[in-house]
């Protein structure tokens, strides 16, 4: 799942080398481990996300994730997912060349199940705004490093007592700096 939670192999819609995606009024699926929906891998490579569902079943199949320096931007969309270690807004690895990767999200719906699913996990910049999340199995939000994720009119819903409402820590596993 490297591979997959790194550079983006298995995802649905994946931008790389500087490019810039645009999706519209679509639904993404996949039911494979590490099939991410949107993914954008590397330094000036946006994906831009609008009026999109977006459902992932499988272990490590974020409903968008960000590496290396890309950036994700949704706006009016839902997304739903369902295994291990999917999140529905997320960024991974990155390094000192590359820059922190960055995820901004509007308007965004999401429920995600599984253990270590959560509704945002952030090894880069978020920004987050009149969304609203429910996780079923985990907590609502892990800023992992020096990272952050800034919230505005936005509400996060654990549904499982006993489980945290957001974690920060550092993992010591190189994909966040700090």
């Amino acid at each position: 799942t490297d591979y997959s939670n790194f550079y983006g192999n298995n995802a649905i819609v994946l931008a790389e080398d500087g490019s810039t995606i645009n999706i519209t009024d679509c639904t993404l699926t996949s039911d494979s481990e590490g099939s991410n929906g949107a993914f954008a891998y590397e330094k000036g490579t946006v994906v831009n996300v609008r009026n999109c569902t977006i459902s992932t079943t499988g272990n490590s199949a974020r409903g968008v994730d960000a590496t290396y320096g890309g950036t994700i931007n949704i706006w009016d969309s839902e997304i739903t997912t369902t295994g291990a270690h999917c999140s529905a807004l997320a960024t991974d690895r990155y390094d000192t060349a590359s820059g922190e990767p960055a995820v901004n999200a509007y308007r965004v719906t999401a429920e995600v199940s599984g253990d270590g699913s959560v509704g945002a996990y952030s090894t880069g910049i978020f920004y987050i705004e009149d969304c609203d999340f429910i996780s079923n199995g985990s907590g609502a939000a892990v800023i992992e490093g020096t990272n952050f994720i800034t919230l505005v009119n936005t509400d996060m819903t654990v549904t499982l007592a006993g489980k945290y409402g957001v974690m920060v820590y550092q993992s010591m596993s190189g994909d966040a700096l700090g």
